[in-house]
């Protein structure tokens, strides 16, 4: 069957744009295809329908416009399946009424067309199709994530991201033995400024790079990949990073990279939000060996 509606205002940023594309116009409207991604694919298999007309990925949709979408039936799941309920339960350290946050496991994406992503994984553990991810967090990184619940808080989410208000703290191990015991970092990504701070906790020995330091990381600004191109740029990428690392690789436990930290403030109800994730189990041992655990 066939799900049709009315465009009444826009479900996922930028809010304030007088028209989208269809792809982007499309996100968030049905809750069986979420993602710009899938919403391309339905829309090059031309089940999508603007005003009645199939849409192509250079139509422009307004408020007001109807969009349909016409059944998948080469697809053998349209919705989430109950199979993997509870057998990982993603951790919420924080909810009111705007907001969540959890903790993303290591080896699954923030948010695309699986069921095994973590924005699928929520609306399955909590029942709920509203909620969506605010920011990302890479596939192999471990760490908190924010989910909004309604355009309001959308909204003054995106606005604190850009004004960079909300403060992530992550620790990482990185080959080799950082010299000195702070670094700033400030080299462009993609054209644009970006700028990091690496703290050194203490440095140990570790099998493959002989020696490896755990540091402490303030990213001031927020480019994809910003912390794991920074750590390259000095020679001491993340331990276990199969992007930014040509050499000999530890293997094993993938990426040693987590962020345990948020600290920020609702601009609306004026509260101070403050979440903090335990480091993930593959760094006991590197807690243990600089005596911190």
């Amino acid at each position: 069957m066939s799900k049709k509606l009315q465009i009444q205002e826009w479900t996922f940023p930028p809010y304030d744009s007088s028209k989208k594309r269809l792809q982007e116009a499309g996100v968030g409207i049905f809750d069986d295809i979420q993602s710009r991604k899938s919403w391309k694919k339905a829309i090059n298999e031309k089940r999508v329908l603007v005003n009645g007309k199939i849409g192509t990925t250079s139509t422009w949709v307004k408020i007001g416009y109807e969009v349909e979408l016409l059944p998948d039936n080469n697809s053998k799941n349209n919705q989430i399946k109950d199979e993997y309920i509870l057998s990982d339960m993603i951790k919420l350290l924080y909810e009111d009424n705007e907001i969540i946050i959890v903790v993303k496991p290591c080896g699954i994406t923030t948010s695309n067309n699986t069921n095994q992503s973590l924005k699928y994984k929520i609306f399955n553990q909590l029942k709920n199709n509203n909620i969506h991810p605010a920011h990302r967090l890479d596939k192999d990184t471990h760490g908190l994530v924010i989910f909004y619940k309604n355009k309001s808080a959308a909204i003054w989410l995106e606005k604190e991201f850009k004004k960079r208000q909300i403060h992530k703290t992550y620790y990482a191990l990185i080959e080799g033995n950082l010299e000195g015991e702070k670094i700033e970092i400030k080299y462009k990504i993609d054209g644009k400024d970006s700028h990091t701070i690496i703290q050194k906790i203490g440095t140990i020995n570790w099998p493959v790079h002989k020696k490896a330091s755990f540091v402490k990381i303030t990213p001031v600004s927020g480019r994809k990949h910003q912390i794991r191109k920074h750590l390259k740029s000095i020679k001491h990428p993340v331990v276990g990073d199969v992007l930014y690392n040509s050499g000999s690789r530890y293997k094993g436990q993938g990426l040693f990279l987590s962020c345990t930290n948020l600290d920020f403030q609702n601009p609306v109800t004026g509260e101070s939000i403050n979440v903090e994730a335990k480091l993930p189990k593959k760094f006991n041992r590197v807690l243990r060996k600089l005596d911190l655990m």
